[in-house]
């Protein structure tokens, strides 16, 4: 199977674990907010879980075209890996900076961040590894039972 074809099928499976993952959180994680916002907590989390997915299978697919060796996806999964870490800490941040307190006691701001980044997490992770899967030589020592 060419590689052009692999991050794309490694992006349509991750799309998918992704909306699922972001609609899972949405049902398992309690809402404190009304039912509008809650709402639209889920679908800016599917929206991220979207953009995750485009932007992960450009930044694999440049990996890949670079070096088609398993350290070039490893090195890309943990540079989108560290942006979503930078991302989730920067609300915090900025609410520190202006409010001067973070106001992470309530437990519908750190569920909110769970919601939203989760989905983009689970979306890098699986192409991670479903590229990963694909890079590793098939094992010719193994007899088919």
């Amino acid at each position: 199977m060419p590689m052009f074809l692999r991050v794309i099928v490694a992006g349509a499976v991750s799309l998918v674990a992704g909306l699922a993952t972001s609609i899972a959180a949405t049902e398992i994680l309690p809402c404190h907010s009304d039912p509008a916002g809650c709402g639209m907590a889920a679908g800016f989390s599917g929206i991220g879980a979207i953009a995750a997915v485009v932007v992960s299978m450009i930044v694999f697919g440049i990996a890949l075209i670079a070096r088609r060796k398993e350290p070039a996806v490893n090195a890309a999964a943990i540079v989108l890996l560290s942006v979503l870490v930078v991302l989730s800490l920067l609300g915090p941040a900025c609410e520190l900076i202006y409010a001067g307190s973070i106001d992470l006691d309530r437990l519908g701001n750190i569920s909110k961040l769970v919601q939203m980044f989760l989905p983009m997490v689970v979306v890098v992770v699986v192409q991670w590894r479903l590229l990963r899967w694909q890079l590793k030589p098939p094992d010719r020592d193994r007899k088919l039972a």
